[in-house]
């Protein structure tokens, strides 16, 4: 098999096998992840729907309340059954009582919900369409019941305790005839959860209800923060924190208000119980890799056919050259290709013993430059050579200067042609000092080149060349063309982590334009009119510290010209 995949017909088969697989198997997967995000977003805006049905169906629940509380409190105040109440006959009282429980009745009697509907007189007295109802349990229940929050009642006859959300409403007594002061409808709980409890599994939808004062009116949720204890109380921080403090990329969470009793509705869908069922789409990925596998195989190998046969006969041709090079065997094809590339072939044969000799060529020329650069690097430590013997000889013959000068010369040149670019300041300076002997000897008492060093800086490490260019600018350009003696003051310190050289003369100085003209030439990095000293220093200051590094020159037209180096504060290279 290995050796199948090793020839140019395996690995073209190879080739166009993944070729044709990976777009399909690409375009598969991207159509699966596309289906598959699309059902799970209409999954996710279904269960949207079925919440938003039950807010609604919650939102219907409370409006049937509210419109029977204005219908009992209407027929409160357009009948006059409860008129001079307390002046009835005991007789008169129970007509009363029997007729009002009637329209009562047949009120709760209109609506979807059961409820307990009572009104409740101005002397404590009870009238409900219940035939039973404590009576006693309830007036002492009135003043702690809070409108809209669900709690215990004790006062229904037919059982202990059940859970009920009432809704009280005061009514406004005119007169005083009239009889009544408070309706109140108890909502069952049971209503509350026969919206929610059918319609979703507490793993997947959570469904809270809380009113404006924070209290717990209902929930679904299998989480294990003691919900039951909560209803009909504040909720605990650490509840809080569970329903604010959410992970989004695991739970979407939806907002209802109930208009009416301030609730508020948060309902929190788990994603990963989003899921669709994908086998029939697996058995379909599966089925289209399968059948573009085999027809792919079929194609591959023809085609590969087709062009290995000719590449093959260019294979043996190549190798009866190698045996015998004058020789040339034709291939006999109609691929074009192959053609060309076997003319190619033959011409590169003729190319190659071409190339051949022109290598030998170079690789002779090669040699003889080697050569003369191993030749270069002698000449220089012959010239420092020579100028010690000058030297020798001069203080032989008692001629000091010379001696002295070739002395400061050969120094300098020893100084230039050392392999080492990174010098201590005290070196640069020590070649600046024997570059001011030589000039020294030229200009006598009309050049004075004074130093102020400061000792913190002599062990610094800087590149070497920066500061004699720069003085050979100021001998030439500023104390030559001056009449009388010149002084220039080499001042070096450390400054804010850099190192600060100061190279000032008294010379003629520069007109403002001629400044500006410099000092733009530096910073657009071309000779300036000063020639290649000053802008040479600038730019390898540059290239080796940064850009916040380099030279400024200042001038003023007839008395002198400062430059200021600024580079890195370094004891090490």
């Amino acid at each position: 098999m290995q050796k199948i995949f090793a020839t140019t017909r395996g690995q073209l088969i190879c080739s166009m096998l993944i070729s044709v697989l990976v777009p399909t198997i690409f375009i598969n997967l991207l159509y699966y992840q596309q289906i598959d995000r699309s059902t799970k977003q209409q999954i996710l805006s279904y269960q949207k729907e079925i919440i938003q049905q039950s807010a609604d169906d919650v939102q219907t629940l409370v409006d049937q309340i509210n419109v029977t509380t204005r219908q009992l409190i209407a027929l409160s105040v357009s009948s006059d059954m409860y008129t001079n109440y307390n002046e009835k006959t005991p007789v008169e009282r129970l007509n009363v009582v029997k007729s009002l429980q009637r329209v009562m009745q047949s009120i709760v009697f209109s609506v979807t919900y059961h409820a307990g509907t009572y009104y409740i007189g101005t002397d404590n007295s009870v009238f409900s369409n219940l035939n039973s109802l404590r009576v006693e349990q309830l007036l002492e229940s009135i003043d702690k019941e809070e409108n809209g929050v669900p709690f215990e009642a004790d006062y229904y006859n037919h059982t202990d305790s059940v859970r009920v959300i009432p809704f009280l409403t005061n009514i406004r007594n005119y007169n005083r005839y009239n009889a009544l002061r408070m309706i109140g409808i108890d909502l069952q709980y049971g209503d509350l959860e026969a919206i929610f409890q059918e319609k979703y599994d507490p793993e997947k939808v959570e469904i809270f209800i809380i009113n404006e004062a924070g209290k717990l009116i209902y929930y679904l949720s299998e989480s294990d923060l003691s919900w039951e204890a909560a209803v009909g109380r504040e909720l605990s921080g650490e509840q809080i924190s569970y329903l604010e403090e959410y992970d989004k990329d695991q739970k979407e969470k939806l907002d209802y208000v109930i208009n009416g009793p301030g609730w508020r509705i948060c309902a929190y869908i788990h994603l990963d119980a989003v899921t669709i069922d994908a086998s029939a789409q697996n058995r379909m990925l599966f089925l289209i890799l399968i059948l573009t596998l085999f027809f792919a195989f079929i194609f591959s190998w023809l085609v590969s056919k087709n062009i290995t046969r000719p590449i093959n006969d260019l294979i043996r041709k190549m190798q009866q050259i190698g045996q015998d090079s004058k020789s040339s065997l034709p291939i006999n094809t109609k691929n074009r290709d192959i053609m060309v590339l076997s003319e190619n072939f033959d011409e590169m044969m003729i190319q190659i013993e071409r190339l051949n000799r022109i290598t030998v060529e170079k690789e002779k020329e090669r040699a003889f430059t080697q050569l003369r650069a191993l030749q270069a690097q002698i000449n220089p430590h012959f010239l420092y050579n020579t100028l010690e013997d000058i030297r020798s000889i001069a203080l032989e013959y008692g001629v000091i200067s010379i001696g002295e000068m070739t002395k400061a010369l050969a120094k300098t040149f020893r100084y230039s042609i050392s392999k080492e670019n990174i010098v201590t300041v005290r070196e640069e300076i020590d070649h600046i000092k024997s570059y001011a002997q030589i000039q020294n000897f030229r200009y006598g008492d009309r050049l004075s080149i004074l130093y102020y060093i400061d000792e913190t800086v002599m062990d610094c490490r800087m590149i070497k060349f920066i500061l004699q260019p720069i003085i050979e600018n100021a001998v030439s350009h500023g104390v030559e063309p001056k009449k009388g003696s010149g002084v220039v003051t080499v001042i070096g310190a450390l400054k804010e982590g850099e190192i600060v050289f100061r190279i000032i003369d008294n010379g003629i100085g520069m007109a403002p334009e001629q400044l500006d003209k410099i000092n733009a030439d530096l910073a657009d990095k071309r000779e300036t009119s000063h020639g290649i000293g000053l802008s040479n220093v600038d730019m390898r200051l540059k290239l080796y510290y940064g850009e916040p590094y380099g030279i400024r020159v200042e001038s003023r037209q007839g008395e002198g010209t400062q430059v200021t180096v600024r580079l890195p504060y370094r004891t090490e290279g």
